[in-house]
């Protein structure tokens, strides 16, 4: 991925045009993701979404980012934005879950699972034992 992150980086000093440029940070922000360089993703993908305001994908990865580096009610906000933007994304509520989790609410956890699952019910990675939830 250091190849990658060289290559976007030189990509952003080339002055891109204007409509590249959300794009570029945000597979930055993946190229620092991939690796598990979470902190290090949060910057790029910021600049995507600043750049690009209602852009799911670029939240929902700057979320999964924020979760990864335990800055749970960052993460909540924004997977809360994706939830807006994309109703039916059962893997934003998944994501919030996990976040729900951390921060204790438990009840709004569960709620989130359940409804990942309602909304894609043969996704096996969206299963999780609700009795576990507390721990």
């Amino acid at each position: 991925y250091v190849k990658c992150i060289q290559d976007m980086k030189r990509s952003l000093e080339n002055k891109p045009f204007p409509t590249y440029e959300p794009d570029i940070y945000y597979h930055l922000g993946l190229s620092y993701a991939n690796p598990e360089l979470y902190e290090d993703a949060i910057e790029p993908f910021t600049k995507a979404i600043q750049l690009c305001k209602f852009e799911a994908v670029y939240l929902h990865e700057r979320a999964k980012a924020y979760l990864l580096i335990d800055e749970y009610q960052l993460s909540l906000e924004d997977f809360n934005q994706v939830i807006n933007l994309q109703p039916n994304n059962p893997n934003a509520y998944f994501g919030r879950a996990f976040a729900h989790k951390n921060l204790k609410n438990y009840k709004d956890s569960a709620f989130d699972f359940e409804k990942a699952k309602e909304i894609d019910p043969d996704n096996p990675k969206l299963v999780v034992n609700l009795s576990l939830i507390h721990i």
